[in-house]
């Protein structure tokens, strides 16, 4: 039966941090010092560094996605001095709320996002955003759940490079793979449904990969697309997720810095995808990405609002000078849209 709009309550997940707070980043420094073998991207100022613009998360939410049920805000334990923490949508989430104290204090999103499911009061259907995810258009409820189920295009990919196991990022990728691996059988997974991963929905090539990769023999699935947009998520797969793979999740905990054998939230979408729990959907036309290294198209793309989310990539270690010209432009594109005050601010 067709869950209804009414039928389903949907809630945002968003951590968050404040790399300029003096109390965190003695913390921080402290650890890394105890712990210093972790790669730059891991523990650099870069990875924390706040661009000011958190403010247009919020009123872009109240503007164009005011259907939302709860806001779970997960931070460290600061707060921007202008949040309006009464407000009846909001619930702040901290660190201790939802990981176990052993692991405290961590730096490190991933073991955040493992423990999403441990949220108190989180609905089960809800929505992760990173705080470099916007919504600067319209959006309905039905383009993050339809029939109950997450919306997402599952486009399976051949050309994953997980020979190149020094690399950071594909190191995290190839754990998540290899959890799905011990769970799924993708032959089995493609038989029974064959009708999600081929559809006309999808784009021209997500459709020809997932036909080459069509195989009842096939055993693994090789690998699926990067979805660095909002995605959504049914909290059960969490639970399911934690206790089926319990020692990977426990590994990642012990990690204060990203490291190279960790787990995020792409276990839990893949996870998704193979058990057939989503709804087939486009994701091209949801969301726009660039990176801040070019914030005169971000800036663009902004203020035309052709799709309702925008992705700022900031994968960037630029010197202070040319990040404060950069997030000048960004923020003043954002202000252009987005002038008002909403209720989540005092």
């Amino acid at each position: 039966m067709r869950n209804r709009k009414e039928d389903i309550k949907v809630d945002f997940v968003m951590p968050w941090v404040d790399g300029g707070d003096p109390e965190w980043r003695k913390q921080k420094d402290y650890y890394n010092r105890l712990e210093p073998f972790f790669p730059l991207e891991a523990t650099g100022d870069f990875r924390f560094r706040d661009w000011d613009n958190l403010k247009y998360w919020f009123r872009g939410v109240e503007q164009f996605a005011s259907w939302v049920n709860k806001i779970h805000f997960i931070t460290w334990g600061h707060l921007p001095k202008w949040l309006n923490t009464d407000h009846p949508k909001l619930h702040i989430v901290k660190h201790e709320d939802i990981i176990p104290q052993e692991y405290l204090p961590i730096f490190n999103s991933r073991v955040i996002e493992t423990s999403i499911g441990n949220i108190d009061g989180l609905s089960e259907h809800f929505v992760y955003f990173n705080d470099d995810t916007f919504i600067i258009a319209p959006i309905s409820q039905e383009k993050f759940f339809r029939n109950g189920l997450p919306c997402c295009e599952a486009h399976i990919v051949n050309h994953m490079q997980y020979y190149n196991y020094m690399h950071f990022w594909m190191c995290m990728l190839l754990q998540n793979m290899t959890a799905i691996k011990r769970n799924f059988n993708s032959g089995e997974v493609m038989r029974k449904h064959w009708r999600k991963f081929i559809n006309t929905r999808y784009s021209f090539q997500t459709n020809k990969d997932n036909i080459i990769s069509f195989s009842w023999r096939r055993r693994c699935f090789p690998g699926f697309s990067i979805r660095h947009i909002p995605n959504p998520f049914l909290k059960s797969v969490f639970w399911e997720v934690n206790q089926k793979e319990r020692d990977i999740i426990i590994n990642t905990y012990k990690h204060r810095f990203r490291s190279y054998d960790d787990v995020n939230q792409y276990l839990y979408f893949w996870w998704q995808i193979c058990k057939g729990n989503f709804y087939p959907q486009r994701d091209e036309d949801l969301c726009l990405m660039q990176d801040v290294i070019n914030p005169q198209i971000i800036s663009q793309n902004i203020r035309l609002q052709e799709k309702p989310l925008m992705c700022i990539s900031d994968n960037s270690c630029f010197d202070d000078n040319i990040f404060e010209e950069t997030k000048r432009i960004i923020n003043d594109a954002f202000e252009s849209i987005l002038p008002e005050k909403c209720s989540f601010e005092k």
